[in-house]
């Protein structure tokens, strides 16, 4: 360890090759890993550069920033509002059917996956903000091996199978929440 002039305190490795530590009076202090920085504290909290895992978060994940390949995808929300993130994929089969709308009422966006085998029907697979005007979102029609459907339902949004014509048996229907 040494205390430079500067006001800067640094500790390095035994051949003082490279910085493990480092601190600056009224400023950062900077942990890093071979001799690349990884943590660093700012005036208003902390970086981290590369992966973090926790056993638990807790906080409001406000404003919590989220990289991937050095691209920043800013959440509007809390970290549990993630895709995949505190959910489980649970099979709603014996609940759903087609001809039924369904509300998410999670207070979250879930995922729904649907497989429908399908013998002389049509049928959509459809989401809606406000149970007027629906978005066709999956399809099939008479003569093709059945649909199989993925589509993301935002919290409050509405969601169904609809028929057009025929009638179709739902072999699989998932959800993510």
């Amino acid at each position: 360890a040494q205390f430079r002039t500067d006001g800067e305190f640094r500790v390095g490795s035994a051949d003082n090759s490279e910085a493990l530590l480092t601190a600056t009076k009224d400023g950062a202090v900077t942990a890093y890993f071979d001799g690349t920085s990884r943590l660093a504290t700012t005036s208003t909290g902390i970086t981290v550069i590369g992966d973090v895992a926790a056993d638990s978060f807790s906080g409001s994940g406000v404003e919590t920033t989220i990289t991937d390949d050095d691209t920043k995808v800013p959440t509007s929300g809390a970290v549990r509002d993630l895709v995949g993130v505190d959910r489980t994929w649970q099979d709603r089969l014996s609940f759903r059917s087609s001809e039924t709308i369904y509300q998410n009422t999670t207070g979250r966006e879930i995922e729904v996956a649907i497989r429908a085998n399908n013998a002389a029907a049509s049928q959509n697979v459809e989401v809606s903000a406000d149970g007027i005007v629906w978005v066709v979102v999956g399809a099939t029609q008479p003569g093709d091996n059945g649909m199989v459907s993925n589509f993301t339902v935002p919290d409050g949004n509405r969601y169904r199978i609809r028929q057009t014509s025929g009638f179709t048996n739902i072999a699989a229907w998932a959800e993510l929440r």
